[in-house]
């Protein structure tokens, strides 16, 4: 039944695209960036992710902090291969939901992982990205990530329907436990894409 006060959540990341972090540091330390960096190189993304940094300012600091000097399109090349691919089933999903129900993405990214994920969603479907959602919500231009709960109240104050009414898809449970705090409802997004798809005809056959 169409329904468009009901808000589906989608995280990105492991939920609707694939991605590979150790193939990303496993690239860094291709670089020469030792493995004893790469917490504080993590302290530095979630910063970059949070609008909290720019690009040539990170690496800025990181070529400070090792005393050394890494070529700009090198470094990032690296991050970027994070990126793996989106994952068809779940796209086909998100595309039939979108006719009936309310579906935004909520996102712990980055500008140029924004750049390089739209290419690739536009090279994959043939349509802009922004087109498959009815909003985009990207923690870099909010100035702040999940599990902060402010950037759920962003997303309830752009959405002004009643809590219970959003349900919430995210690999992470820091991100789900948070947001089910504000009374959200929750999945945990494993590496079963059926299962989550059984789940969602699940919810949608409860509407």
């Amino acid at each position: 039944m169409k329904n468009k006060s009901i808000i589906f959540v989608f995280d990105l990341g492991r939920v609707l695209l694939n991605i590979d972090p150790i193939k990303c540091y496993e690239c860094f330390l291709s670089l020469g960036i030792s493995k004893e960096y790469e917490s504080r190189l993590k302290e530095l993304f979630q910063e970059y992710e949070s609008g909290q940094l720019h690009e040539s300012q990170l690496l800025d600091i990181v070529n400070e902090e090792t005393n050394s000097s890494y070529d700009y399109e090198a470094f990032w090349c690296c991050w970027d291969q994070m990126i793996i691919g989106f994952i068809p089933e779940m796209i086909d999903r998100l595309e039939r939901l979108k006719e009936d129900y309310t579906c935004v993405l909520l996102s712990n990214t980055n500008s140029r992982h924004q750049k390089v994920f739209e290419e690739l969603f536009m090279n994959t479907f043939g349509y802009p990205m922004s087109e498959a959602f009815d909003a985009l919500f990207y923690s870099h231009q909010m100035s702040c990530s999940k599990p902060s709960s402010e950037i759920y109240h962003m997303v309830e104050n752009k959405i002004k329907v009643d809590n219970s009414r959003f349900y919430f898809f995210d690999d992470l449970k820091d991100n789900l436990n948070s947001a089910n705090g504000l009374g959200w409802n929750i999945y945990h997004v494993t590496p079963d894409v059926t299962a989550t798809l059984e789940y969602i005809e699940l919810l949608i056959q409860e509407f």
